[in-house]
Parts: structure tokens; sequence; C-alpha cells
């Protein structure tokens, strides 16, 4: 005889709430359900970028973590009969600054335009930020978030998708040939200071003119590739079916 069926419900999440981890450390989340038949379990992480599993089971381990683990996280219990979710969990994490992507890890611009560099890091507690570049003498510039040198304003850092994480610009007006050259951002908070190159190329007309000739060169080796591989199928299809009329001519 079956017994009564019911679904799938969750008990109880441990931690609830919300809890901090440490940058590179790891945190434990346990899940548990009841239902008839027993329900299997699983973990969903939602943060701006979107929602993704995390894993199966009642007990989550996040490993070595990253910015990029922040978010909330609930338990999914589900069975035949039907299924419940978890309140959320909101991870943070602490740590030194570390960046998480070059937001424009290069810039090529014609001479005369303004450039901007950007650069997007994460780091908890907020750190201090510094572009270390060399001006139009010679001499070393430090340029802290919010100041402006000449033809070079250090920008104040603004928010990211991501929570802890930020995006820090350089702007450089009207560049010529002399502002060719590497920009370094320099990030630092009490666990510790990372930093980050960014590398601006600035060029003549003749130096744009080279780029567009390389563009269509390249576009045009690419439609000639194009053409020899349709003339191949077009040659194999009409020997096919060439091959085809004479089999059924002899069949005649």
């Amino acid at each position: 005889m079956l017994g009564v069926q019911y679904g799938a419900s969750v008990v109880s999440v441990r931690p609830g709430g919300s809890l901090t981890g440490q940058y590179g450390g790891e945190v434990e989340l346990q899940c548990e359900g009841t239902g008839s038949p027993p329900p299997s379990m699983s973990w969903q992480q939602t943060s701006a970028r979107g929602v993704a599993g995390r894993g199966v089971g009642g007990r989550l381990t996040l490993s070595g973590l990253q910015y990029e683990d922040q978010g909330e996280y609930t338990c999914l219990a589900e069975n035949s009969v039907g299924q419940e979710r978890s309140p959320p969990v909101s991870l943070s994490v602490i740590g030194p600054p570390r960046v998480a992507l070059a937001h424009i890890g290069g810039v090529q611009l014609l001479e005369g335009g303004d450039a901007v560099l950007e650069v997007e890091w994460c780091a908890a507690p907020f750190p201090r930020q510094v572009w270390l570049l060399e001006g139009r003498g010679g001499e070393e510039l430090r340029l802290a978030a919010g100041l402006t040198h000449g033809k070079y304003r250090a920008a104040t850092a603004k928010p990211s998708d991501l929570s802890n994480c930020y995006i820090s610009a350089l702007h450089i007006l009207q560049a010529d040939a002399m502002d060719s050259r590497e920009y370094k951002l320099r990030l630092e908070n009490e666990h510790g200071a990372e930093e980050h190159i960014a590398q601006l190329t600035v060029g003549g007309l003749q130096w744009r003119r080279e780029t567009v000739i390389g563009s269509l060169v390249g576009a045009a080796s690419t439609l000639l590739v194009a053409l020899l591989v349709l003339a191949c199928c077009c040659r194999r299809c009409c020997t096919q079916q060439k091959k085809v009329k004479q089999e059924a001519e002899r069949t005649v």
C-alpha cells in the first residue's frame, strides 16, 4: 500500500539572514527539507549578473571565496508533488582589492581625441585609489580619485553591477602621441593592495589609414576564402548530379 504523498518543503536554512566571508576563505550553508517522496535539494545564487545554479544536496560549501560569489543564495526542495524555495541568505565578501576586469583594457584613438581608461575592481572595505603616470615634463604624477592635473583627471569611482565592485576612470583630454604609454592604477586597503596597467595608443592620420587598409585587406581575404569554398561546393554538387544522370541513362 502506498503511503500518503505530499509536496516538498524547506524545514531550515543555516545560517539564516546574512553572512560575511573572507576573500579566499570558505563558508558553508546547510538546508533541510521534508516531503514524500523525499525531496531533492539544490542551491541557486542570484546577483546583478543573473541566476546561477551552485550545487546539489543539502550542504553547500564555497571554498576560495571570490567577489563573484557575493549575492543571495536560496535552497530549493523539490519532489514529484511540489517544491518550495527557502528565504534568501545574503553573502558578502571582504578582502583586498582585486581587479575584476579591464573594462577597456587597451584604448586606441586618433590624435586629438579625448581618452578614457577604465578599470573594474572589487574590494571591501573601500580602498584608496591612485593613478600613477608620467607628466608632460617627465615628472611622476600621483592622481588620487577626484583630482585633476593639466589634461589628466582621475574620476571618482562609480559602482559596478556587483556588490563591493567599482569602476575607476582616468580621463586624458586631447591626447597626442606623447600620451601613448602605460598608466598604472594602484588600489590599497587594510587587507592588501593590487595594481593594474592600462595601455593607451594614440595615432595620427597615417596610423588611421594603415588601420583601415589592414581591415579592408582582412575583409577581402575572408571574402575570397568564402568564394573558394562556395565554388568547391558547387563543383562537387554538379559532379554528383552528372553521376546520377549517367546512372539513370545506363538503367534505361
